[in-house]
């Protein structure tokens, strides 16, 4: 579908486990372009940081790792960030990470958790939450 619609670059397809929440989506450009932002706002419905309710509309696409550092402009290496969160990013000890059920997380400096476990959105443990109530 997303090649027959037509990705600027290249196009790599890798579907992940049943468990996962993404398929992972490449080109070759640094900035995700429009299809990629379309499945980056159905995933993350709003900028990733915790509490944060910022709406999709006002986020970036941040890498998560970087593109200076060799990150591709892929869906799974990519999360909605609003700009105060995309910035703190930058003058900060916070650091995010793609867990591998493909949801996004924010790792806190040592000063909040000195174990710098991943924090989760709280709207990715809803979906956990309804995801499993309907189990055997």
């Amino acid at each position: 579908e997303l090649v027959r619609h037509g990705l600027n670059g290249a196009v790599f397809f890798e579907l992940v486990s049943h468990k996962a929440k993404t398929m992972q989506v490449v080109t070759e450009n640094r900035f995700a372009n429009a299809k990629q932002i379309a499945v980056l706002t159905a995933r993350d419905q709003g900028c990733t940081f915790p509490g944060c309710d910022a709406p999709p509309g006002w986020c970036d696409a941040h890498h998560i790792v970087e593109w200076a550092q060799q990150g591709k402009t892929d869906v799974n290496n990519m999360m909605l960030s609003c700009s105060a969160h995309h910035h703190l990013l930058d003058r900060s000890e916070w650091e995010t990470v793609m867990l591998t059920d493909g949801r996004p997380a924010w790792v806190p400096p040592v000063s909040v958790d000195p174990a710098r476990r991943p924090i989760l959105h709280a709207r990715f443990v809803a979906q956990e939450v309804i995801d499993t109530l309907f189990n055997e």
